[in-house]
């Protein structure tokens, strides 16, 4: 198991800074991200697509879909906890798979 990571240390990156100009979320959306496994939250900053750009704050569908990956790497072919990029395209079609 990986160890968090100090959300002060994802802030000042990069990648993070250009995501989170794009998709703002809230302190608590961060630390849950800051949790996750590093694979998951590269595949959270490289699939996350919302549904409606130009919002204020997307800690809401940002930490479901946190959540929706975090699943897909536990359970990688388990139907309804995920299928790969079949779960990830359809939470970005709107439609949050059940879990």
């Amino acid at each position: 198991n990986e160890v968090a990571v100090d959300p002060q240390v994802i802030r000042a990156s990069p990648e993070w800074q250009e995501f989170e100009r794009r998709y703002p979320v809230d302190e608590r959306a961060l630390d849950y991200f800051a949790c996750s496994p590093s694979a998951v939250r590269a595949r959270v900053i490289a699939e996350f697509r919302p549904n409606h750009e130009g919002e204020a704050d997307y800690s809401k569908p940002f930490m479901s879909f946190v959540k929706l990956c975090r699943g897909m790497a536990q359970w990688p072919n388990s139907g309804g906890h995920g299928d790969g990029a079949n779960g990830a395209y359809a939470y970005n079609q709107g439609k949050v798979p059940d879990e």
